[in-house]
């Protein structure tokens, strides 16, 4: 069998922080990075990558021309930028906090503490123990930090008109005014700082970026000058035109590399400033940084939507992937203990647990078969729908490295098949599974001795949202708002016994003895279906979080959702609340003790032993708001945002790109409780389209903040 030789690049592990008592925290016990990253940066030997929720720290292997996984620290908020001032980093999450961590001990980051201003900004600096905030239109504050755990106000400048990026250089502050330049302050000594000077740019600067002496400054007229602080002020020494669309420049010491929001790279020769080539990186974002490598000067360049890109300066055309896997994942399993992932241009990965506290990669399932739409099992064989191979796939002894083999397989059509799902034993001496589409559903059976054979085939007459077994009871809920239930006959017929209209479509379904529960988004209802050809309504409760996916296990019940994990009593007819927390996510797998959620960007995992078995009282979970994932995401065109306001409130509504700057405002105004719904088009404040790529949304109130990330796709 094949196995990759740098498989353990795949995911960044992070050390168990806690262990599960009998109170759920919310906090995972490991986290496996799935390779999505919004930044990366060069510093001393490694690369520091900002992920959908933290920080990863990777080494580059020349022998196999790869990023290895050295750590990775999981960040409370969504990371949008960082930066570094000496042994310490400094990380910007969307909700306004900025985060510090110990890098004095690469591989390995310590954290040090957050701190959360409580006002909006652009951009951030640190010098000393004080904290710089640009603000836009309202100049610059500073803040006194407090032990890294808070950040008292002290002064601010008001001097410039639009301030937008901030850095320091030894004892003095640069600000980036829009309309006139960059502002130069001595901060060496008390106070706020005494204001030096002026670098005049004559036209409307993006950013600037320090290159020895010299200021490489980005201009949205498609052009970059050259400027420098000297003893009479600052001075504008040279310049460059028709750059493209410039985002980002970086220096070698004889080449100026410029990326550009249409990503295009370009390189102009330091000394003449003759445009030497060009390449695309239209796969790429531009938010990378660059480095000499052992083999060579290279860019790593965060993927559009998945993996980091490494790009030789010599051979721009012909990108590696640095880190190996470049799709989400779309399924997970847990048997066995071991930890089972697949996605999208992804094989399936073996993760082993040797305890509770000590989880990591082990192995790859034929590694030649790069992409994995569902999965489930049987206790021992692992079921695969492959759509590569067009085959339903059984996968043997997939717990063990050294035994696992290819039993059976069945051609399917797989652009047809949402979900697969193991279905038990209905009939002896078989066992079944189902395929889920579109509006049908598909029984096949199989047995130690036989091979697998379709059945049965059941048209419910619209769309499926979710679908559920027991013994020979099929449970579907589909559009048209319905609830059916059908018997399965020993001839593979279905009868249908009953059909229930629904408020609207349940997302998930979970059969929890004669009850079936219901999830609407963030709504519960509980049937009674003893009887399935009446069943009975017994009760609907607002859960105040969504829920798209659940498991049960004797009288716990498992559920996420975009708002983290829901923990249930489930030893009576009405499952209680007993706590909710942890991270967000659409995936769910569970089996003795160890809980796995994904959002398909990373895998949290929770030690869920003694967790619930002694029932604490029910909690209320309560939010200022519900926001909902936009819709669709990805989109092309137009998404639209919905949330609901518990009572009126004055809410701001804006849209960020990756790096924290604001693309569009959408609210700012006074609105009333209930529901609404808002729309992006993807265009700019200035009503110009924007690129693809990741973008986040943000929803405030006086009491409330949410972020959630969104994919933009043309």
């Amino acid at each position: 069998m094949r196995m990759g030789k740098w498989c353990s690049a795949i995911l960044v592990l992070l050390a168990a922080v806690t262990h599960a008592g009998d109170e759920f925290n919310g906090v995972p016990d490991h986290t496996l990075l799935w390779n999505a990253y919004s930044e990366t940066k060069a510093l001393g030997d490694y690369w520091i990558g900002l992920s959908e929720a933290g920080l990863a720290v990777l080494a580059y292997d020349s022998a196999t021309s790869h990023l290895e996984a050295g750590s990775y620290t999981l960040l409370d908020g969504i990371p949008l930028a960082m930066k570094f001032y000496g042994d310490v980093a400094l990380v910007r999450t969307a909700d306004d906090r900025l985060h510090f961590l110990d890098v004095s001990g690469l591989p390995a980051v310590g954290y040090l503490g957050q701190v959360e201003p409580g006002v909006t900004f652009a951009d951030f600096a640190l010098h000393g123990d004080d904290i710089y905030l640009s603000r836009w239109f309202e100049g610059i504050v500073r803040y006194r930090l407090e032990g890294y755990s808070a950040a008292v106000y002290l002064d601010y400048s008001r001097k410039g008109v639009l301030v937008t990026q901030l850095d320091v250089w030894d004892d003095e502050l640069l600000a980036l005014d829009k309309y006139n330049g960059i502002m130069r302050y001595d901060i060496g000594g008390a106070g706020f700082g005494s204001f030096v000077d002026y670098l005049y740019v004559p036209y409307r600067a993006i950013s600037f970026t320090f290159c020895d002496t010299t200021l490489l400054i980005l201009l949205d007229t498609r052009g970059l000058l050259m400027g420098q602080f000297q003893a009479g002020g600052g001075v504008i020494t040279d310049s460059i035109m028709g750059v493209g669309e410039p985002e980002r420049v970086l220096a070698t010491d004889t080449l100026l590399v410029v990326l550009s929001a249409s990503r295009v790279v370009q390189l102009i020769d330091r000394r003449d400033h003759q445009f030497l080539r060009t390449a695309s990186i239209s796969g790429s974002l531009y938010s990378g940084d660059l480095a000499p490598l052992v083999d060579g000067e290279a860019m790593v360049l965060p993927g559009e939507f998945r993996g980091l890109y490494l790009y030789r300066l010599e051979a721009l055309d012909s990108p590696t992937q640095a880190l190996s896997r470049p799709g989400p994942i779309t399924s997970l399993e847990v048997f066995k203990t071991r930890l089972f992932t697949g996605g999208t241009a992804n094989p399936v990965d073996v993760h082993a647990f040797d305890s509770l506290n000590d989880l990591h990669y082990s192995y790859t399932i034929y590694g030649d078969v790069d992409e994995v739409k569902s999965m489930d099992h049987n206790g021992d064989t692992l079921i695969v729908l492959l759509p590569q191979l067009g085959r339903i796939v059984f996968i043997t002894s997939a717990s063990d490295p050294d035994e696992y083999s290819l039993d059976k397989s069945i051609f399917v059509d797989a652009s047809k098949i949402s979900e697969i799902r193991f279905a038990g034993s209905m009939y002896a001496p078989y066992q079944y599974f189902i395929a889920i589409l579109d509006s049908a559903v598909d029984l096949y059976r199989f047995s130690t001795y036989a091979m697998i054979e379709p059945v049965g085939h059941w048209d419910v007459g619209s769309p499926i949202k979710a679908v559920a077994i027991r013994d020979t009871l099929l449970f579907v809920s589909h559009e048209g708002d319905y609830l059916s239930i059908l018997a399965i006959g020993s001839d593979y017929g279905a009868d249908l016994l009953s059909q229930t209209v629904l408020t609207s479509s349940a997302g998930e379904i979970l059969i929890n003895g004669d009850y079936a529960v219901l999830f609407e988004w963030d709504d519960m209802i509980v049937y009674d279906c003893s009887d399935p050809a009446n069943p009975v309504y017994m009760t609907a409760e607002d859960l105040s979080f969504p829920v798209v996916r659940a498991a049960a296990d004797g009288d716990r019940m498992f559920t996420v959702g975009p708002g983290g994990v829901g923990l249930f009593d489930v030893s009576g007819s009405i499952p209680q609340l007993l706590a909710q927390g942890g991270k967000g996510g659409s995936m769910l797998a569970y089996e003795e003790n160890i809980l796995a959620t994904s959002d398909g960007g990373s895998v949290h995992v929770y030690n869920m032993g003694g967790v619930g078995r002694t029932i604490p009282d029910p909690v209320e979970v309560s939010y200022a708001a519900d926001v909902s994932q936009n819709y669709p995401n990805p989109f092309n065109g137009e998404t639209n945002i919905a949330y609901e306001l518990p009572s009126a409130a004055r809410v701001e509504i804006a849209i960020y790109n990756v790096l924290g700057r604001q693309v569009k405002s959408l609210a700012d105004q006074d609105q009333t409780a209930g529901v609404h719904i808002v729309s992006w088009d993807g265009t700019n404040d200035a009503g110009q389209p924007v690129s693809s790529g990741v973008y986040f949304y943000k929803i405030r109130t006086a009491r409330f903040a949410e972020t959630r990330k969104m994919v933009l796709i043309k």
